[in-house]
């Protein structure tokens, strides 16, 4: 077998093939055009978001065993077309659910504690106290949308600060009523979106989602920025029905995640003091990166032993 490596991998992914003796080549910067037209010469290629793999990539793609993506989310990679070469796609979520977890929790504190705004208000030689009187996150009921990988060490972690979890995931039966969604939009002060996105999870939080919730509340989003409708979140922020917004993603991203820097939406979010922006880094650790590599390795392994 021989892998293609399109993207930059922690060097520990290397040295598994290597004492593997599994058989790899990397290339990192030639265009897609010419990396099209010699993949028959591979079994497999890894990618973590250089480029999309669509129909006409794949219809080249009579060789391969596998596309892996190093990192979460499947959507620069038509996977259920690949189904139809027989070709097996995967990523590696397992790698990096931690770090997205624990940076779900860092934006929601922060958000409760105003710690972000009052630190650049000390910054701009603004002392306000009173002003910035948080909240305790112990007090809170947090409604999780997907109880996957992140999902579920986010509960974890909300559950040692005693908070209230109420779990919702359309596709997983046990998570799945309207009994339970209602509980949410009832109780819940804060959200946290950590679904997988695709074209049924497009603007999944909108206006009339955010309608829904009887109190007013945080939205925490480390999924993809598409699942949040921005200028929705912002008509709800100028209301005063979304008291605070973590966005660790923007629905201005390019499947790149490269970010359309001249948006009105974005201009806005950088100046309001209710909203925390970082980019797109919940998931990228120096123990994620390394971790990551080892979850991929061991998938293809996997593969090798089934072929």
């Amino acid at each position: 077998m021989k892998i293609l490596i399109v993207d930059k991998i922690h060097h520990s992914f290397n040295n598994f093939l290597k004492k593997a003796n599994i058989n790899y080549e990397v290339n990192l910067y030639e265009p897609k055009s010419k990396i099209h037209k010699a993949i028959n010469k591979f079994d497999g290629i890894v990618i973590r978001s250089r480029f999309v793999i669509d129909k006409q990539f794949i219809d080249k793609c009579k060789n391969l065993k596998f596309i892996a993506r190093a990192g979460s989310g499947m959507e620069n990679i038509d996977s259920q077309y690949a189904k139809k070469y027989g070709i097996q796609c995967f990523n590696t979520a397992e790698g990096n659910s931690e770090a997205v977890a624990q940076h779900c929790i860092c934006l929601i504190i922060s958000l409760l504690k105003n710690i972000t705004k009052s630190s650049l208000e000390i910054k701009s030689k603004i002392w306000l106290r009173e002003e910035n009187r948080g909240f305790e996150i112990n007090k809170k009921t947090i409604g999780i949308f997907g109880y996957g990988n992140v999902g579920k060490k986010l509960a974890n972690y909300l559950l040692l600060f005693g908070c209230k979890i109420i779990i919702y995931d359309k596709n997983k039966a046990k998570y799945n009523s309207d009994k339970i969604l209602q509980e949410i939009y009832d109780e819940s002060d804060i959200i946290s979106l950590n679904i997988n996105y695709d074209k049924s999870n497009y603007h999944f939080c909108d206006h009339n989602f955010i309608s829904n919730f009887k109190k007013n509340i945080y939205i925490i989003n480390t999924s993809r920025g598409k699942c949040l409708s921005t200028k929705d979140l912002i008509l709800n922020i100028k209301k005063s029905k979304v008291v605070g917004a973590g966005l660790d993603v923007l629905e201005e991203e390019n499947s790149n995640f490269e970010l359309n820097q001249n948006s009105k939406d974005l201009n806005f979010l950088r100046r309001c003091d209710k909203v925390i922006l970082t980019p797109h880094v919940a998931g990228l650790t120096y123990e994620s990166d390394e971790m990551i590599s080892e979850v991929l390795f061991k998938k293809i392994v996997k593969i090798l032993k089934q072929n």
